[in-house]
């Protein structure tokens, strides 16, 4: 009697374990997806960098944020040095940086001189409507009478 007891106690804790051995396992969810579609942003020049107009008398710079070093003379009446503007539209609320690179050139066929613009460093608001570039235009001294172009590419990108 004791033993058939105890057989019916193992055979009982193996019908336990046994349940545990068959009890699932995987098990499934359901995930949500989500995407949204911002206005795409755009720049426009609204004013261009401007270095003046001067007389070599040497070496010197040119800066949109600081005027001309010593060796440079500025011709009367001729607007000051300025910096480019540009706009930028997009979704409201977001924010974007600026990439600029450099240095470019201005020439005028012959000569050229070396500018470094200045990007804004931080992320800027495109509720606020766009930003200025400042540069530093660097003469040699050996520049000839002319008019100097060139062009230089500002992109924007959301953060």
């Amino acid at each position: 009697m004791k033993k058939l007891l105890l057989s019916t106690a193992a055979i009982a804790a193996m019908g336990m374990f046994a349940g545990y051995a068959q009890a699932d396992s995987s098990a499934s969810a359901t995930a949500n997806a989500s995407a949204t579609v911002v206005e795409p942003i755009t720049i426009e020049e609204d004013a261009a960098l401007y270095f003046g107009s001067f007389a070599i008398d040497g070496a010197g710079t040119v800066s949109t944020a600081d005027g001309f070093s010593a060796n440079l003379i500025p011709v009367p009446g001729d607007e000051e040095p300025a910096a480019a503007s540009f706009l930028v539209t997009g979704e409201a609320g977001e924010e974007y940086t600026v990439a600029l690179t450099g240095p470019f050139t201005v020439t005028d066929g012959t000569d050229t001189m070396t500018y470094v613009p200045a990007a804004p460093a931080d992320a800027q608001a495109v509720d606020d409507g766009g930003f200025n570039v400042n540069a530093v235009l660097t003469v040699l001294g050996t520049e000839g009478p002319g008019e100097y172009v060139g062009t230089y590419n500002v992109a924007v990108v959301y953060e």
